[in-house]
């Protein structure tokens, strides 16, 4: 499905779908409104909601996953970003690195949006790590400026599991060895405990 400005093909998501032992799981890899004015969060706002509701309108469906550059921004200043990068390298320990990781949180956008009753069943991991946006390539430093590079968690891993499902998060990280790109790897490690069909009616 195409989303975005005028629905051009640049931005757009498209989905798989795989069935195990009758348990069917949706995959919807994404690539979002990117931005950081009012507007460019209301679109990508919209983006997500289109997301989510294709998946949870889809009753069939044990698992979904939103994954992909879902593009949502910090909404802080330059310095103020800076700052934080610089304390989290040199915290020592891994509850200090935490509280800052925690304080940048409190102004993703996507965070606050998944507060809200329009996302009520959709869940994510707790981010334990600094944002996976935006370095100089071949670096894991941050290509840092006024405006639209902030570093953001604009990378990330969504899901929604239905009752009968049990998924089990091993870990949530980022890659930071993988430096081809200005983005860094978003990683979900998980198991799946699906239905044993073989005890349904007994």
């Amino acid at each position: 499905m195409r989303i975005g400005m005028f629905n051009f093909a640049n931005k757009a998501f498209i989905c798989t779908k795989l069935t195990i032992n009758d348990d069917a799981f949706d995959v919807l890899n994404c690539h979002m409104s990117s931005g950081v004015t009012e507007s460019e969060y209301n679109r990508r706002a919209d983006d997500l909601k289109k997301a989510y509701t294709s998946i949870k309108n889809n009753h069939e469906t044990a698992v979904s996953f939103i994954i992909g550059d879902l593009n949502f921004r910090n909404r802080v200043d330059v310095q103020t970003a800076r700052d934080m990068v610089k304390n989290h390298n040199l915290a020592k320990t891994i509850e200090a690195k935490q509280d800052i990781v925690d304080e940048l949180l409190k102004c993703d956008e996507l965070t606050r949006l998944l507060r809200s009753e329009n996302f009520m069943f959709l869940r994510e991991q707790p981010i334990t790590f600094l944002p996976s946006y935006k370095f100089f390539v071949n670096t894991n430093d941050y290509d840092i400026a006024e405006g639209k590079r902030i570093p953001s968690w604009t990378d990330r891993v969504l899901y929604m599991v239905k009752d009968s499902i049990t998924l089990s998060i091993k870990n949530y990280m980022v890659d930071t060895e993988t430096k081809v790109s200005d983005h860094k790897p978003v990683i979900l490690l998980c198991s799946l405990k699906l239905t044993d069909y073989s005890k349904v009616g007994s």
